[in-house]
């Protein structure tokens, strides 16, 4: 058996290939490609500038200096925090330990509030709010205002429930 009708078609597919290949590149010559961007480092996520009803939050919360025995412990912890309302429209702020608490999961922190843009702040009755179920007063409303600042919420604030003293800070952004 020869190869050399073998090498006449292989190289008949080769000359027609190169010759659709020409013919396209004469054909597209005045089109205009698009150029191309490629940046250097990946776009920033610009930070949230408005605070709304249902967004998510993720952060840190630091214990320090504590004093006294009970079940708050020195350190840091990851928070979950939720901005949501009622079903009767009311906004409430909470932090837990947990990305998806379940309903039975009591959250670290929790508040009614009224919602501005930028911030919201505290609206505390009586028994109806908690930070690790000691009862907050309407005194507690100032430090635990919460204003967006640079797309985070803080907040800082001295804790004692008669048992165990400490100084707490917690900042979360959006999840």
């Amino acid at each position: 058996m020869s190869k050399q009708p073998f090498y006449r078609v292989l190289t008949a597919i080769i000359l027609v290939m190169s010759a659709a290949a020409l013919a396209l590149l004469f054909w597209n010559r005045g089109a205009k490609v698009p150029a191309v961007r490629i940046n250097a480092a990946p776009a920033a996520v610009s930070p949230v500038s408005e605070l709304h009803i249902g967004s998510r939050w993720y952060g840190t919360l630091q214990i320090e200096k504590l004093t006294g025995e009970g079940p708050l412990t020195e350190g840091s912890r990851t928070v979950w925090g939720s901005l949501d309302s009622s079903p009767d429209g009311t906004p409430y702020f909470e932090l837990s330990e947990k990305q998806k608490p379940l309903k039975s999961d009591v959250p670290l922190l929790s508040f009614w509030c009224a919602l501005a843009e930028d911030h919201l702040t505290p609206e505390i009755g009586e028994q109806d709010s908690w930070f690790f179920e000691q009862w907050l007063t309407e005194e507690d409303a100032e430090a635990l205002t919460l204003r967006l600042e640079n797309g985070a919420l803080s907040a800082e604030f001295d804790y004692d429930d008669g048992v165990q003293q400490c100084h707490i800070r917690f900042t979360v952004r959006p999840a």
